[in-house]
């Protein structure tokens, strides 16, 4: 792994983990009763879940960078304290609690000293993260059509919510006790395939990505879901209704 591959699988990693602790820490707050008052967050709750939010927009930043063409070191940490400095979604914007705004520059600050001491430092033995990058606009532009064409998607609700619009389709509904049956299939199918990587497009502005496929969640996430790969011949897509949709060749694990 060469020195951009470390830093950036590094500053991912210090992400995802953070994003899991304060995550966690929120969840226990809220389980017991300590993060609202009325209709209002807590002094309480306003310390941690800003802190989530952040982590998960600059994660989101580092991953449109993609592993297999990193530029190089100098670059990279450039690019990687920009992210820490500027990266925003809906929920780290327009900030107006005076505690929500302080731990969100905290965050900010503390990614950004991290990746300046690695970079200086170095880095040691780092261990691989699996794959995911951020799709483009014009790769989801291109994505979409692509579905649109062969599989007759509209980009809302599909089968079985809606008409049948390939003859290959077939519709799984995914009870709890199945759930955990029907991914092993998907996956244990596309692997058969030796397909590694998959495209994963949601519905409601919801991140895209090309992913690995031992780690793709083949559920409906509160957001649609479709999968295919490069090739045009399967496809999944999820429902909120708890249907698993298979069309072309991967339809044949619903025999």
């Amino acid at each position: 792994m060469n020195p951009s591959k470390k830093i950036h699988t590094y500053a991912r990693q210090y992400c995802i983990d953070r994003f899991d602790l304060w995550a966690t820490r929120y969840a226990k707050l809220a389980k017991g009763g300590g993060n609202r008052v009325g209709a209002d967050y807590t002094d309480k709750a306003y310390s941690m879940f800003p802190r989530y939010n952040v982590l998960s927009a600059i994660l989101l930043d580092i991953e449109t960078l993609d592993y297999d063409s990193l530029p190089s070191l100098s670059e990279l940490v450039e690019l990687l304290q920009v992210a820490g400095d500027s990266a925003n979604t809906i929920f780290t914007q327009s900030l107006e609690n005076e505690i929500a705004i302080s731990v969100t520059e905290n965050e900010r600050e503390l990614f950004i000293d991290e990746i300046k001491k690695v970079a200086e430092k170095g880095l040691g033995l780092i261990e691989p993260l699996f794959y995911r990058r951020v799709l483009s606009e014009t790769e989801v532009s291109e994505l979409w059509d692509k579905i649109e064409t062969h599989w007759g998607t509209s980009r809302a609700y599909w089968y079985p919510l809606a008409e049948k619009t390939h003859p290959s389709l077939k519709a799984l509904g995914v009870s709890d006790a199945n759930h955990a049956l029907v991914q092993k299939e998907i996956r244990s199918f596309l692997r058969t395939l030796k397909i590694d990587r998959v495209f994963e497009l949601r519905e409601f502005g919801e991140e895209n990505y090309l992913i690995d496929t031992a780690i793709a969640d083949f559920e409906y996430s509160s957001a649609e879901g479709y999968w295919i790969s490069e090739a045009k011949d399967w496809i999944v897509y999820c429902s909120h209704e708890g249907t698993i949709t298979l069309g072309g060749s991967i339809s044949s694990i619903a025999e």
